[in-house]
């Protein structure tokens, strides 16, 4: 059976228009899972942060032993905090015992205050200044005034010459210079008045920046001496805070299961520690699943979409061309099934998009023990099976199709009721991905 060209084209342009829709609606799943990324990476910095406290709440030796043998971090013997605390303590001493033995510091308010020595001097140089810089302008507001000054004219440093036209501007510019000041010559007598004007002004305007680059000095030294006090008692929360950030880049990808055994090990209870083991664990999960549907399932299809409407795209223009006119076209030529799988992929795009938002709401970390196999955290997320895109889950829950999680404090039958209660009251039916 066979189609005219110009069906053929209409049928690719429909495909074509087909193509368009699903990778718009695929690229917006893109921007939805990328930022449950992201808001995931947020969440595991905080718990990442929020482990490390309750692992080092205090800067002592004991607690810094306690890190060591509960998390295998041996950052803090190589860079001992507590030897930093020490020398920066020191150092801060040291510069407020400077500050403090300055004489500019200690007359600070004769010499800087509101009616200090250098602050006096500043105003006065500033009346001083006035009446030359009105000189000053009288000279300078003068049409061309600069120009001349900058080439020289009337003076031995002064180059034109006589047949070029700037010689002649500049000579004109003088002359209406001298009629406007009521002086005679530019050279003998606008030149000498100006320059003793501008010699004074600049004098008075030195100072002023000389005086008040000493006043500037002044509350600098203030300035680093109300820090260094405000400083001094705050350091060792500093350095907590530094020491507990130090011990949160190792957590975030440290191996879970192992703290925890470490933790059981130690023989002592600390929920705090506990808690935030598990959400580190599942926070590490949800980032590895919002990934892997990021890049196989979501980004995967966007590719063969984009493949696909470029295939589209050149078999439209090829049976627009003149030389298929009157042409019959094969069946074999058009791509009837596109239809049904243009379905398919909207129904695939519903269920992801279902799936990443129960990945990115899921906040109920402290049920589930971190001697679960993390590939539970899937099930314990979505109470669905992975999707076919996500081989290597997919696989193991082939293999395990009866493996649920262990939860503590309750039952397991208890937990999955609650569980399946939570999902079946969403309207979002995301069944099997296949």
């Amino acid at each position: 059976m066979t189609v005219p060209a110009r069906d053929a084209v209409r049928h690719y342009q429909q495909r074509l228009v087909q193509a368009k829709g699903a990778i718009r609606e695929y690229e917006e799943l893109q921007v939805r899972c990328e930022a449950a990324g992201r808001r995931c990476e947020q969440q595991l910095a905080a718990v990442s942060l929020e482990l490390a406290r309750a692992y080092l709440p205090e800067l002592v030796p004991e607690a810094l032993s306690r890190v060591e043998r509960l998390t295998g971090f041996l950052g803090f013997k190589r860079r001992d905090p507590l030897r930093a605390l020490t020398h920066q303590r020191q150092v801060l001493e040291k510069t407020r015992q400077r500050i403090t033995a300055d004489e500019r510091y200690r007359d600070r308010e004769q010499l800087a205050g509101p009616h200090g020595t250098l602050t006096t001097k500043v105003v006065e140089a500033n009346e001083m200044v006035v009446p030359f810089r009105t000189e000053c302008a009288r000279f300078e507001d003068q049409l061309m005034f600069m120009e001349l000054l900058e080439v020289g004219y009337d003076t031995p440093a002064f180059s034109e010459d006589w047949w070029q036209g700037s010689y002649w501007k500049h000579w004109a510019a003088g002359d209406a210079i001298c009629k406007e000041l009521g002086m005679d010559d530019f050279g003998d007598d606008v030149l000498p008045a100006y320059e003793l004007a501008a010699k004074r002004r600049d004098f008075w305007e030195e100072e002023i920046r000389s005086l008040s680059s000493q006043i500037d000095a002044i509350h600098e030294l203030c300035k680093q001496h109300d820090q260094t006090v405000a400083k001094l008692p705050e350091l060792p929360q500093i350095v907590l805070g530094q020491s507990q950030q130090m011990l949160a880049s190792h957590l975030l990808e440290a191996d879970v299961q192992l703290l925890d055994e470490w933790l059981n090990k130690e023989g002592m209870e600390d929920r705090g520690v506990s808690m935030a083991l598990r959400k580190l664990a599942g926070l590490r999960a949800k980032r590895s699943f919002l990934a892997d549907l990021h890049d196989h399932a979501v980004e995967a299809t966007l590719e063969e979409l984009r493949s696909r409407q470029n295939k589209y795209a050149r078999k439209s223009q090829k049976f627009a061309r003149s030389k298929y006119v009157g042409r019959q076209i094969g069946e074999g030529e058009l791509d009837w099934k596109f239809d049904e799988k243009v379905r398919k992929l909207a129904d695939q795009q519903r269920k992801l998009t279902m799936l990443v938002d129960r990945l990115d709401e899921y906040d109920d970390y402290d049920r589930f023990g971190v001697d679960n196999d993390p590939s539970l955290w899937w099930y314990e997320f979505t109470r669905k099976q992975p999707p076919r895109q996500l081989k290597r889950l997919r696989s193991y829950y082939d293999q395990h199709p009866d493996a649920r999680p262990q939860y503590d404090g309750t039952s397991e039958a208890i937990a999955e009721a609650v569980a399946e209660a939570a999902v079946a009251s969403r309207d979002d039916d995301v069944g099997y991905i296949s």
